[in-house]
């Protein structure tokens, strides 16, 4: 089963992904952690992620950071400045874009795996993905051109309510597809089959989006999609990470395992650093017993060398007078 065969993959990519803020704990006001009951809020902290999410927004929406002095904009040029060749750095731009290309085949590879894993539906797999796929990227290309449509005209609250009809109808959807609309009905669809085509989709627009990067380095109309398909990537999982620290935030037991555990991980680093100090210091201390020892053998040695030599050089001076 794909479980027991991924699971140490997935496990290792949560580890990497949530290692930076598990190695920064929080920090509570004074008497905070005593104050605090075990599971009700802790305002300190919660107030703190409210700031760092304020922030976040700032500079996703290319406010400048004073802490870092970059918004999104610049830090995402930088992150692309090497495979757009800004610079004209590389030797050989058209291998390198060959290069970028042929790292894309396995996200296309996958894509056909996946569309191929589609199970009991009732109509063609390929046509099952080809509706659903199509009708959401008609859905969102509808959703753009209403809202350039809207700002254009400043009709900003129409806007927001339209996005709050759009998110409301595409989690309906999702429900209706996954838990009330029958089998009958959705053509077999399923959860199992729904959560491949979305993979499916996600790597088509991968894929599409490094060739462009890749190949179509020139063309303004292809810099600008690929700069908003990183942008809505970076703002789904900045979302997705501040709604687990919200909810973190919350409980105070978590600061509780947190602290004990990097409570025990630097005790052990300095113990290790005592017994490395304790270990230099004996090693040290033997050796100047020995530089000691060595010179008082060798302070004895010449004292006695030097009585004999005393006493010749007495007998010689008598016979001469």
């Amino acid at each position: 089963s794909y479980p027991a065969i991924a699971w140490s993959t997935w496990m290792v990519s949560v580890a990497i992904f949530w290692s930076p803020f598990w190695f920064n704990p929080p920090d509570l006001p004074a008497g905070a952690a005593q104050r605090a009951p075990l599971l009700l809020l802790r305002p300190g902290r919660v107030e703190r992620v409210k700031d760092d999410f304020a922030a976040w927004l700032m500079w996703m929406r290319d406010i400048t950071d004073t802490s870092t002095g970059s918004t999104w904009f610049t830090w995402n040029k930088g992150q692309l400045e090497k495979a757009r060749n800004e610079g004209n750095t590389q030797t050989n731009p058209w291998g390198t874009a060959l290069r970028g290309v042929i790292g894309a085949i396995p996200t296309a590879l996958l894509i056909v795996a996946s569309i191929t894993k589609l199970q009991n539906t009732r109509y063609d797999r390929w046509i099952v993905f080809g509706v659903l796929s199509g009708g959401f990227w008609l859905s969102m290309l509808t959703v753009v051109l209403l809202r350039a449509l809207l700002l254009r005209h400043y009709q900003y609250r129409t806007w927001r309510l339209a996005r709050t009809l759009v998110a409301a109808g595409i989690l309906a959807f999702l429900i209706c597809i996954i838990i009330f609309l029958p089998d009958q009905l959705s053509g077999g669809v399923g959860i199992k089959n729904l959560i491949l085509i979305i993979f499916a989709n996600f790597g088509a627009a991968s894929f599409i989006v490094q060739v462009l990067l890749y190949i179509f380095r020139g063309s303004l109309t292809a810099r600008r999609i690929v700069d908003t398909a990183y942008r809505l990537l970076d703002w789904f999982l900045g979302y997705f990470l501040f709604i687990f620290l919200f909810f973190f935030a919350f409980l105070y037991f978590v600061d509780k395992i947190q602290g004990a555990l990097l409570f025990n991980f630097k005790f052990a680093k300095m113990l290790e650093r005592s017994r490395l100090l304790e270990a230099n210091y004996l090693t040290n201390f033997v050796d100047r017993a020995m530089e000691r020892n060595k010179k008082v053998l060798k302070e004895e040695l010449q004292h006695e060398l030097s009585g004999p030599m005393r006493g010749q050089s007495s007998v010689v001076s008598d016979k001469q007078a």
